[in-house]
Formats: structure tokens, sequence, C-alpha cells
């Protein structure tokens, strides 16, 4: 589902975010929850059989992966066409966006060190 779509049905369905933590902290979509990929079996009675869900990862790849095993799991589940890439490429707003750089900057490190660590961070 492309970024457009799902920002308008946002009231509508179930982000889960699969990313790492530490993925998720450097920023997300908001009403999302972080569910990392490798927890999603454990978790799963967490979700909303009635209501669709809308995973979502960085570039598309590790979503489109939950978004079938939970189909396999009887959710009307679908990825997030590129990810938080794509989401952020639309213009959307992203929630949290900025936090650990600044705590990192709070913490002594120089906002050079902060964004090239996150930057490290960012990628899959």
């Amino acid at each position: 589902m492309d970024a457009k779509t799902v920002a308008d049905r946002l009231d509508q369905l179930q982000l889960v975010d699969v990313r790492y933590p530490s993925e998720w902290l450097i920023g997300h979509v908001d009403g999302a929850v972080n569910l990392p990929e490798e927890d999603i079996a454990d978790r799963v009675d967490e979700l909303d059989r009635g209501r669709p869900v809308v995973t979502i990862c960085r570039a598309g790849t590790r979503s489109a992966e939950a978004a079938e095993w939970l189909r396999g799991e009887g959710f009307d589940a679908q990825s997030l066409d590129g990810g938080m890439l794509a989401w952020k490429w639309a213009g959307l707003p992203i929630a949290g966006e900025g936090f650990l750089r600044e705590r990192m900057i709070g913490e002594g490190r120089t906002p050079e060190e902060a964004d090239a660590l996150l930057a490290e961070m960012g990628r899959e």
C-alpha cells in the first residue's frame, strides 16, 4: 500500500513497525506500534484480527515478509510500499524524529557525531 493511501486511512488501520527499537527511536509513523519482526510470532495476539494491518520497515523488505506471515495467520495485512523512506519522501509527518539525536547531543556527542551515528543506525 502506498504512503498516501496509508496516510488517508490511518484511522482504519493498525500500523505495525517491524524495525528494531533503535530504528523506531530515530522516527516512526505516529500511531504505529513497534513490534520487531523477530517478535511478531510471540506477540501476534496483541493485534486486532478484525482490523487491517499495514507493516512498516525502512525500505519495505522486512515489512513485506511480516505482512506475508500475518496473512498466513489470517490477518488482512499489507506492507507500506517503500517503507519509512517512501513515507518521508511523500512529505508525511514522522513522530520521534530527532529525539535520539537530541539525546546523544545532550549526553556529550557533537551534532556531527550524532548525525553520523544515526545515519549508520538507519541503514538496513
